[in-house]
């Protein structure tokens, strides 16, 4: 079991606050804004938001619970984005104070002084049941927005017997029927929001703006993460998608390739993806070639796809796993890939197994919370750097897809119209496997990096 140990703050670079960076640390001591039960740092990423919101807040029980053992709450959307995305601010603010912080793992327990700091991971509804019969003076809530509705009003419900009780929230803006918004921002009247454009942190170089304006040129992505609002995901989710330029003529690519490198393979490496679905969906190959392991440092070509539509009315039944093997290898036409990355539900494990079975090297895809957006955002960014390309004539349906790729605006998170959309799946879980694109950056989802300002 792991005991209590130092954790590490985090390494910051801090010349000058921004002015509000220091209201989140600073509007407790002001009197004409002490009186606001709730603070919400609210905007556009790499804005210093959880950095000046952690000093606040550390400052705040230091001073407030002095001399007193009193419990908080501290929950994030895992325990692992908490650990690494606010735990280390938090240490930072409390170092700042003079404190030392501890932190016990396997009980969640960040203790400084006679403070304990109850660290929670709160990934579905079910999450608030952790918090029965727990009592607290204060809770931090970071990417409240994405926190469970249900989760957030028992963690505040649980800090009612205290007079002194504050709650402190930041987030990136969802849509504007987010509860957060809703219940927080619009209604309630003392609650006190600080909102972040992209330009409010000094510290960020304006390459580094210009860059992150350029990997969210428009969209969704655009007026949540730069311009700091509440928006509907609506449009084309692909937005960044050019026909024009990521459309091209592999046989050219290839050819030149093959002259640059004699007596070599066109790439270095191969991998594929599957979309393996139930019942009469679509069975999706697609076959990559690139350069390199770091996604930075390569272009994808999306050499071919391999697209069956089983159609039991008119006489197409849906293939056996033999049977899908079999044009698995044919797809593959002697090439041994890196990987073939598998949905491994509705059946796919045992397609798994008939691949591993034949000595191909097939794995379960790589899933997990939020992986079809952090998928989608992944994908965006590449087109944007113009890092991957489409053969014309070889994935008709890839393209296609990505043509008409479709968010769901009647969904109060970002859900893209699912059914014709298996290609994009396939792509998705290639990347998720072989580069890690499942999980959402953390320019996203918490800290913001050294560059706070």
């Amino acid at each position: 079991m792991t005991g209590p140990k130092a954790i590490l703050p985090a390494s910051v670079a801090v010349e000058r606050f921004s002015p509000k960076q220091l209201v989140l640390q600073n509007w407790w001591t002001t009197e004409k804004l002490r009186w606001h039960k709730y603070i919400l740092a609210v905007g556009a990423i790499r804005t210093g938001k959880s950095l000046g919101l952690s000093i606040g807040y550390t400052s705040w029980v230091m001073e407030t619970f002095r001399g007193s053992k009193t419990n908080h709450i501290v929950a994030a959307q895992t325990k692992g984005a908490l650990e690494q995305n606010v735990l280390p601010y938090l240490a930072y603010g409390l170092k700042l104070l003079g404190y030392r912080a501890t932190y016990n793992q396997s009980k969640g327990l960040l203790m400084a002084a006679d403070q304990v700091f109850r660290c929670l991971g709160a990934p579905h509804e079910r999450s608030q049941d952790v918090l029965q019969g727990f009592t607290a003076a204060s809770t931090f809530l970071d990417e409240a927005a994405l926190l469970p509705k249900n989760f957030v009003d028992q963690a505040i419900g649980r800090c009612i017997m205290e007079p002194r009780a504050r709650h402190w929230l930041n987030c990136n803006p969802g849509a504007p029927s987010n509860f957060i918004k809703k219940e927080f921002v619009d209604q309630a009247i003392n609650a006190l929001e600080v909102r972040f454009r992209l330009e409010d942190n000094p510290g960020l170089p304006e390459s580094e703006i210009l860059a992150i304006k350029r990997k969210y040129p428009s969209g969704v992505f655009r007026k949540r993460y730069v311009d700091g609002l509440w928006a509907l995901a609506e449009g084309l989710v692909y937005s960044t998608f050019d026909e024009d330029v990521h459309v091209v003529d592999m046989d050219r690519i290839v050819k030149q390739r093959l002259a640059d490198r004699p007596n070599r393979q066109p790439f270095r490496y191969y991998a594929v993806g599957c979309d393996y679905a139930g019942g009469d969906d679509a069975l999706v190959f697609t076959l990559y070639g690139y350069d390199h392991h770091d996604h930075r440092k390569t272009s994808f070509y999306c050499l071919r796809e391999y697209y069956f539509k089983p159609d039991p009315e008119n006489g197409i039944k849906r293939k056996t796993h033999s049977d899908m093997a079999d044009e698995m290898v044919k797809f593959l036409a002697g090439i041994r890939p890196r990987f073939i990355a598998v949905d491994p539900g509705g059946g796919g494990t045992a397609f798994i197994t008939e691949l591993q079975r034949r000595g191909l090297p097939a794995k379960a895809a790589a899933k997990g919370p939020d992986s079809i957006l952090a998928g989608i955002e992944f994908v965006s960014d590449l087109h944007t750097q113009n890092q991957i390309y489409y053969d014309k004539r070889r994935c008709p349906n890839m393209i296609r897809e990505k043509l008409a790729y479709s968010w769901d605006d009647k969904k109060l998170t970002p859900v893209p119209l699912g059914g014709d959309d298996h290609c994009l799946d396939a792509e998705r879980y290639f990347f998720s496997t072989g580069f890690g694109s499942n999980k959402r950056s953390a320019a996203i989802v918490g800290a913001s990096g050294t560059a706070v300002g």
